[in-house]
């Protein structure tokens, strides 16, 4: 897979996902379709895309210490703001789940919704991706 035509897709905001939606960025070139975070505030996960990709520095800039991006600045500056399962259904390349420590750890875990999604995502654009499942790497054991 070429980094610079990868699009991910994120979930959570915290330290985790921030760093790897800068990397994803700027060290390999790709583009970030959505992130997702929980709101401390509403008591709920939402979902944030720009029509662009996000830009992870300025999400940082609106970000608070615990993950909670703010709603009316990412409004203001053109975010789509979704529920918080959105970021599963985002067209993505690489799904990084960065939210809940030991959401995916071995390929078992995964639900049948996940595959779903992958299925929904290769017919809605009439081509086969092989998907490739790298539970090592979801486990910190690259």
């Amino acid at each position: 897979m070429d980094s610079t035509k990868a699009i991910a897709a994120i979930e959570g905001y915290g330290n985790v996902a921030q760093y790897a939606a800068v990397g994803f960025v700027e060290q390999l070139g790709g583009k970030v379709a959505c992130v997702s975070c929980w709101d401390r505030n509403d008591k709920k996960s939402y979902t944030y895309s720009h029509k662009d990709g996000i830009n992870p520095r300025f999400l940082l800039t609106i970000v608070d210490q615990y993950g909670t991006i703010n709603k009316d600045e990412a409004t203001q500056a053109g975010y789509i703001i979704e529920d918080g399962e959105a970021w599963i259904t985002k067209e993505a390349d690489v799904l990084i789940p960065a939210a809940i420590e030991g959401a995916v750890v071995t390929a078992s875990d995964l639900t049948p919704e996940l595959f779903e999604a992958g299925r929904a995502r290769e017919s809605r654009h009439g081509n086969r991706r092989d998907v490739e499942i790298r539970p090592q790497l979801l486990k910190g054991q690259a």
